[in-house]
């Protein structure tokens, strides 16, 4: 009996150790994650794309997708305004996008959520203590289902909480093609213009 309460109080151990630790929600915190998309045409994509992850990167952010059309990035919400700003000078801006997602709710039930089930985890163990043979078999299986429960929901709110920390911006590119001048008969030339060209092949 006493290796089985050991046992269930080192794996909740274990969990705070490796991060699993409860989320708290903060009503008066933002709660609303930031997502961007700006379409820019560009001469050169590769080296448009250099500079914005080079930008992103000093922000302290990161790409999380990379195309031959372009990035999508996680930055700091502080710090997406300048990224944007930047991705925009690299060319002429085509079109710019800006939505905020509400996750104040979502994050206030998931901790409500959590905070009951960590309450019946902590009753578990005291029942576990003092329950028989069979009794303690019953209370390990309903801790195994309710720490899987407990690791789900920390995990969406570790997951919710990145996403109001960090903005999506996603930059695309578009190509500037550049054309050849078509012929029009006229020189830049003035004085060329003033020549009757077939006169001159005739005398050849």
């Amino acid at each position: 009996m006493k290796r089985r309460i050991v046992s269930c109080i080192l794996i909740l151990a274990a969990m705070r150790v490796w991060g699993v630790v409860p989320v708290q929600a903060d009503a008066g915190a933002e709660m609303s994650a930031l997502w961007a998309r700006v379409v820019v045409k560009v001469a050169d994509r590769d080296q448009a794309a250099a500079a914005v992850q080079a930008a992103a990167e000093a922000a302290g952010g990161y790409f999380t997708e990379k195309s031959g059309r372009g990035l999508t990035l996680r930055v700091p919400v502080a710090k997406a305004d300048a990224l944007i700003s930047l991705a925009e000078r690299q060319g002429q801006r085509l079109e710019r996008s800006l939505r905020r997602d509400d996750l104040g709710e979502e994050m206030l039930r998931k901790a409500a959520a959590l905070k009951a089930k960590q309450k019946i985890q902590t009753q578990y163990l005291h029942l576990l203590a003092q329950a028989d043979v069979q009794g303690a078999l019953t209370i390990e299986e309903e801790l195994v289902q309710l720490t899987a429960e407990i690791e789900t929901l920390q995990g969406r709110l570790r997951y919710l909480q990145h996403r109001l920390r960090l903005a999506e911006v996603q930059v695309l590119f578009e190509f500037e093609e550049r054309t050849a001048p078509v012929p029009t008969g006229v020189s830049s030339f003035a004085w060329l213009n003033t020549l009757n060209l077939t006169d001159l092949l005739e005398d050849f």
